[in-house]
C-alpha cells in the first residue's frame, strides 16, 4: 500500500469529513484534541484506538466517537481505509488537511497547529 493519503471530502466551519487510507503501522501518537470531537468509521481493514487508556479494536463497519479533551492514539493494525468526521472544523484544521499535505516529519508542529497536545504513551 502507498503512504498515508488523506482526501478532503467536505468541510465548512461546522465540520470536516476526511477519507484516510493508510498502510499497516501508520498512526497518530498519544495526544489530546482540544478543539474537535471526532468520529472514525472504518471502511476497510482494522484500526486500534486507545481512548482514555482503554483499547478499542475497530474493524470494517465499526465506528468510535473520540470526544475532545480525551487522550487517544490510533494505529492501523492492517492496511486501513476510514472516514474521519471532526466537528467543529475550524479554519486551521481545514487548512492542515487541504492538499498538498504537510510533511509528516513535522508531526509535533502539525498536532500543535491543530489544537492537539502530544502525550506520553497511554498504556501502562
Amino acid at each position: 500500500m502507498a503512504p498515508m493519503q488523506v482526501e478532503l471530502i467536505a468541510a465548512n466551519d461546522d465540520y470536516v469529513l476526511l477519507e484516510v487510507t493508510a498502510p499497516v503501522g501508520t498512526g497518530l501518537p498519544p495526544h489530546v484534541a482540544s478543539r474537535e470531537d471526532v468520529v472514525v468509521l472504518v471502511l476497510q481493514g482494522e484500526l486500534e484506538v486507545t481512548l482514555a487508556g482503554a483499547p478499542h479494536a475497530l474493524r470494517a463497519g465499526q465506528a468510535l466517537a473520540l470526544p475532545r479533551d480525551t487522550p487517544r492514539s490510533l494505529t492501523a493494525t492492517t492496511d486501513v481505509r476510514l472516514l474521519c468526521l471532526a466537528a467543529p472544523a475550524g479554519e486551521r484544521l481545514i487548512e492542515l488537511v487541504k492538499p498538498p499535505l504537510p510533511d509528516p516529519e513535522d508531526l509535533a508542529v502539525l498536532l500543535t497547529a491543530a489544537g492537539m497536545l502530544r502525550l506520553p504513551s497511554l498504556r501502562a
